[in-house]
């Protein structure tokens, strides 16, 4: 028989005690006897996605206000931790979150990135039969944002000076369609872009009506034609158009209120013809309109300061 088999009897003693050393190893696994660590066995993995409540309107760490902060409870072992979660913002930006940390059966992954926006989904890949949760534990405190205004101006160059409003006496204040408005109903005037013009804060003084060119730029701020304001220590503002050569000049300090003169007018500062405006009762989130209006002269102006 046993040549039949084509074994020798020295072969079939090492067939048996082959068997009988996988018999006693498949007694001792089914026993708990011998135990194989975890993070040797090749598991079977999943997707799963953030808690959808958690990301609407998630807490955010005073210790930390500037952060995304998403976390994996429950994971047995640390090499059983996703690497890496994958994040989506309502602005269209994405990336890969590497791990943080591991502390207590918890994966933790923050960020700093995209902070003015919002979650839109996050999703990993994690072993099959993990019993846990994954959520956005805290997220970005929200920051006091600076109290703000937007000066927006226009500049109306007419082709006589009796084509001026001759406001300086008192007018409606100035919107968003006093400019329009005005070159509509006046054929001989057109509103001119890339014109210049400044503010200052509540102390700044009056660099003079017949002042042609940029006052001090170490307190004036130069803009045009739009500007936003950070009101942090403002009071009031203070504002001046860029008074080109070759235009009438503003006549106020010197023939008071002579209207065959330059005009320039803010929000409901609709007096006088002087080239030196105030907005004062600010609010934050407004928008203010200004205006300055002028016509050539008749001889040419010197090219930068005082007559």
């Amino acid at each position: 028989m046993i040549k039949k088999l084509g074994l020798s009897r020295k072969g079939i003693r090492k067939k048996i005690a082959s068997l009988s050393l996988l018999s006693m190893l498949l007694n001792l696994m089914m026993a708990g006897a011998l135990m194989i660590p975890s993070e040797n066995i090749l598991l079977a993995h999943e997707n799963i996605s953030v808690k959808a409540s958690t990301i609407v309107n998630p807490e955010c760490e005073e210790d930390h206000p500037n952060k995304w902060h998403f976390v994996i409870n429950n994971i047995d072992v640390i090499s059983n931790a996703p690497s890496s979660v994958h994040i989506t913002w309502i602005n269209g930006n994405e990336i890969n979150l590497d791990i943080d940390e591991f502390t207590g059966k918890v994966a933790h992954y923050r960020t700093t990135k995209n902070l003015d926006s919002s979650i839109l989904s996050a999703t990993t890949n994690i072993y099959s039969g993990w019993d846990g949760q994954f959520n956005l534990s805290h997220g970005p405190c929200e920051q006091d944002k600076p109290e703000e205004v937007t000066i927006v101006t226009s500049k109306i160059v007419c082709d006589n000076e009796s084509d001026l409003p001759n406001w300086g006496n008192g007018g409606s204040n100035i919107t968003a369609t006093t400019a329009e408005d005005y070159v509509a109903s006046h054929t001989g005037c057109s509103i001119v872009p890339d014109w210049e013009f400044q503010w200052g804060d509540q102390n700044v003084s009056n660099p003079g009506d017949d002042f042609y060119g940029k006052a001090d730029e170490n307190i004036w701020t130069t803009f045009g034609p739009t500007t936003t304001i950070d009101l942090t220590g403002i009071t009031e503002l203070r504002l001046r158009e860029v008074l080109q050569p070759g235009y009438i000049p503003f006549t106020y300090l010197t023939n008071g209120n002579n209207n065959v003169s330059a005009e320039f007018y803010c929000s409901n500062d609709v007096y006088n013809y002087d080239n030196f405006d105030f907005i004062r009762e600010l609010t934050a989130g407004e928008t203010y309109y200004c205006i300055g209006f002028n016509a050539l002269a008749e001889t040419p102006e010197p090219e930068k300061g005082h007559l």
